[in-house]
């Protein structure tokens, strides 16, 4: 019997659909050589008795800490049916990059049911082939777009029923497998992703819900909580209300993406791209790989309309907080912008957290995952946002030149000392002498606040040189024509 017909009678063995087994094995199976056979192990998991878990921290969404006392976990009896699966064969490039050789990111999943769910679609047998058929499409959701550096593939090679209490489930140890997953159709509170230590997806999803705990709704959810196994962050956290900004009244909205509303959405954004490359085969155990993440220089730089800079800016920081949809009518930081109208932020206010351990008590062990700046001047004023997400794409994308925010302020263009070098209120001979100071000796080239050139560049044609010196000679001492207006007539 040849590769291909070893893989039809395994498919018929576990109950796969045609459909799938096309997608996944027929062209794995003409590579390989003959199948040793299915090897089908009913167990029950040996009881852990004082082994430690991790507990959720109820005053954050994601975090984890370690109890104060040890829990002991379930005794074996309640885990009363296992099976164990061959794993998946192993993929090579799917969807826009299929022609493009990628290294193979595998993980392994151990997946366990509720009784009282798996009944409800037509007992355990069922069940299982329901959740490899979901998982085909979780493989396809992260390659199919080609967006990432390899090929993820996550293999359920073990999969157990269970009764009792479904949160049991989360917080055992699962050694062998990288994380678990606990299909729960009857759920008592939601769902979602516990992080490191647990590593545990909690697939929270009532079988009435939106069709189901297997339909395609459900399944995008799951998707959004693997990404989030694999360090994207959720970009709906950065969102701020209109209603709730209390500075300017401005919402924010994070760009579509699997990791901001999940449901019918098949796109990844460039922030959780990165992170997930940026993990490639390997199961993060804190969340050094987001606070390590930052450019080199976070900075705003504030301008005229005109392209003027504005030195003497007020530039202050309202920051959103994780989840909140909103700002605080507090800014968290104010400072003033310099000579070039640039504000270089030291230290990072963004907050992240040293060490980056799953305890820190923080989303991501980052205090804040969004600001909105504000920038006045003279009675005129411009807001921008500077979430999370956008900051890090500068580092992710591997050619930190480090981060900056510019904001226009629309303050009307005003160049009142062209040519009045040291600002006397009339060009003569000293002046003459600033200018050729300027052109030839390297003396500073003062710029008045809301004028695009400098008092020295009287021609106007973005350079301080001898032409410059001629032409102020020619003003000063000869009846010339006044420096060039940089605003206009």
């Amino acid at each position: 019997m040849d590769a291909e017909q070893d893989w039809a009678a395994l498919a018929t063995m576990l109950s796969f659909t045609n459909a799938q087994v096309a997608a996944d094995h027929r062209s794995w199976g003409r590579r390989a050589g003959s199948l040793i056979g299915l090897l089908l192990v009913f167990t029950t998991v040996a009881d852990a008795q004082g082994l430690h878990v991790a507990t959720a921290d109820p005053t954050s969404k994601g975090v984890w800490r370690i109890p104060d006392s040890p829990q002991r976990l379930p005794d074996s009896s309640e885990l009363h049916r296992i099976l164990q699966i061959p794993a998946a064969p192993r993929l090579t490039g799917e969807g826009a990059n299929a022609s493009v050789e990628k290294p193979v990111w595998h993980f392994s999943v151990i997946a366990g049911i509720s009784q009282v769910t798996s009944n409800y679609y037509g007992g355990f047998s069922a069940a299982k082939t329901l959740i490899q058929n979901q998982f085909v499409t979780i493989n396809s959701r992260f390659n199919t777009p080609g967006a990432f550096d390899g090929v993820l593939q996550f293999t359920v090679d073990s999969i157990y029923e269970f009764t009792g209490d479904p949160l049991v489930q989360i917080f055992q140890a699962h050694p062998l497998h990288d994380y678990r997953v606990v299909y729960d159709g009857f759920p008592s509170q939601g769902g979602g992703w516990y992080g490191p230590p647990t590593n545990t997806i909690h697939h929270s999803w009532p079988v009435t819900w939106f069709g189901g705990t297997f339909g395609s709704y459900a399944t995008d959810g799951i998707v959004h909580e693997f990404g989030h196994a694999r360090g994207a962050i959720d970009l709906y956290a950065l969102q701020v209300d209109a209603g709730k900004n209390p500075v300017n009244g401005a919402p924010y909205n994070a760009e579509t993406s699997i990791m901001n509303y999940p449901y019918g959405v098949t796109i990844w954004d460039q922030h959780s791209v990165g992170l997930i490359n940026l993990n490639a085969d390997q199961v993060y155990s804190n969340s050094a790989y987001v606070t390590g993440a930052f450019p080199t220089s976070i900075n705003i730089l504030v301008r005229s309309g005109s392209g003027a800079h504005l030195p003497g800016t007020s530039v202050k920081l309202y920051p959103a907080d994780w989840y909140s949809g909103g700002v605080t009518g507090t800014p968290s930081l104010v400072m003033s912008t310099d000579e070039n109208g640039a504000v270089h932020l030291a230290p990072n206010p963004f907050g992240p957290i040293d060490p980056p351990e799953p305890w820190c008590g923080r989303p991501w062990c980052i205090m804040y995952p969004n600001f909105l700046v504000a920038a006045e001047y003279g009675g005129y004023s411009a807001y921008g946002w500077m979430p999370l997400n956008q900051v890090q794409n500068v580092h992710l994308a591997k050619g930190d030149s480090g981060y900056t925010l510019s904001l226009v302020l629309l303050v009307p263009c005003g160049c009142p000392q062209q040519g009045d070098i040291n600002g006397d209120g009339v060009i003569d001979v000293f002046d003459v002498i600033e200018v050729i100071g300027v052109a030839f000796s390297g003396s500073p080239d003062i710029q008045n606040p809301a004028c695009p050139k400098t008092r020295a560049d009287v021609d106007n044609n973005g350079v301080t040189d001898v032409f410059d010196v001629i032409y102020l000679i020619a003003t000063a001492f000869s009846g010339g024509p006044n420096p060039v207006d940089p605003c206009g007539p």
